[in-house]
């Protein structure tokens, strides 16, 4: 019995160790999130975000960078205007250039609080304006 509970420690041992190793800076498990959208920022002028007025159209550019701060090429993003008569364009789906930067107008309607969300994989950021 004791020879039994022996090997169970040494092979969870084992287990333990090769979890921990797994998980330092250089591990395995540490560059399965990298290249994963996981941050994104505001990297375009945004003077003209608060109140806006009817029918703006604003720029918008967002920065998505992984875990390890590098930035993500190539990756979707997914925008969503919510607001009577908003919308963004060119399209609702665009991708991150080389940079991990994206770009995007925000149209807004006539009147009230407008939200747009952005989202890239794990990454999300949401902006407001209103039009009064």
């Amino acid at each position: 019995m004791t020879l039994l509970s022996l090997r169970l420690i040494t092979v969870c041992s084992f287990a333990l160790i090769v979890l921990l190793a797994g998980c330092n800076e250089d591990g395995p498990l540490q560059e399965l999130n990298r290249g994963i959208p996981t941050f994104a920022e505001v990297v375009s002028d945004t003077t003209g975000f608060g109140e806006a007025a009817a029918g703006e159209m604003l720029p918008v550019a967002l920065r998505f960078t992984d875990p390890y701060g590098e930035t993500v090429p190539d990756a979707e993003v997914v925008w969503r205007p919510t607001g009577e008569g908003a919308s963004v364009e060119p399209d609702d789906t665009t991708r991150t250039n080389a940079d991990g930067v994206t770009e995007a107008m925000w149209k807004l309607g006539e009147s009230g609080s407008y939200r747009l969300t952005a989202r890239a994989t794990t990454a999300s950021i949401e902006l407001s304006a209103q039009v009064r």
